[in-house]
């Protein structure tokens, strides 16, 4: 499976929104896994900020066409999807 894909799934069901983008440009910003996947795969590196009632809980980064999660948030609640994600991977 595509952890990448993975972690927005996870997200999207814990209630995040998404802003997608890269180098200052927002792709799209929205709750929707699938659209925000599409973005990321649009993208080099797509840098992902997830969202609570409009404020920012956490960030990854991820590589080019959507082949792996290259950084994450150290903390909270995003790293501990990553987290999970990783553990179920190994």
């Amino acid at each position: 499976m595509n952890h990448e894909k993975d972690f927005l799934r996870r997200a999207a069901a814990a209630g995040y929104t998404f802003r997608v983008g890269s180098e200052g440009e927002i792709d799209y910003r929205g709750p929707d896994a699938k659209r925000a996947w599409k973005a990321v795969t649009n993208l080099e590196e797509a840098n992902v900020r997830f969202l609570a009632d409009g404020k920012v809980l956490g960030w990854a980064l991820f590589s080019a066409y959507g082949l792996a999660i290259m950084d994450c948030s150290g903390a909270g609640p995003i790293y501990l999807i990553a987290k999970a994600i990783g553990e179920e991977n190994q």
